[in-house]
């Protein structure tokens, strides 16, 4: 999960905004730690919070995925939560 949320921006109008959610994508990660497939499994309900979460891994290599993936793909569904924390 950490080497996902490292490639993920909060949008800046969605923090002005103080939209939060989440959103569950779908990820096909390949042996080589590349993301080959991805699409959202359940919105946030907000458009601007899903397009940003497939845009930040759309183009997502995970090369240390390759330790553990041992040659195989792997299908994962990753939350990714949108929340703005005081101060």
């Amino acid at each position: 999960m950490e080497l996902i949320t490292r490639q993920l921006s909060y949008p800046a109008i969605a923090r002005r905004k103080g939209w939060q959610g989440v959103v569950r994508l779908e990820l096909h990660i390949e042996p080589d730690g590349r993301i080959s497939d991805l699409q959202i499994d359940q919105t946030s309900g907000y458009a601007v919070l899903d397009k940003a979460a497939l845009q930040s891994l759309q183009l997502a290599n995970i090369p240390e995925a390759a330790q553990w993936l041992n040659g195989e793909t792997v299908d994962i569904v990753v939350p990714v939560e949108y929340r703005l924390v005081d101060g």
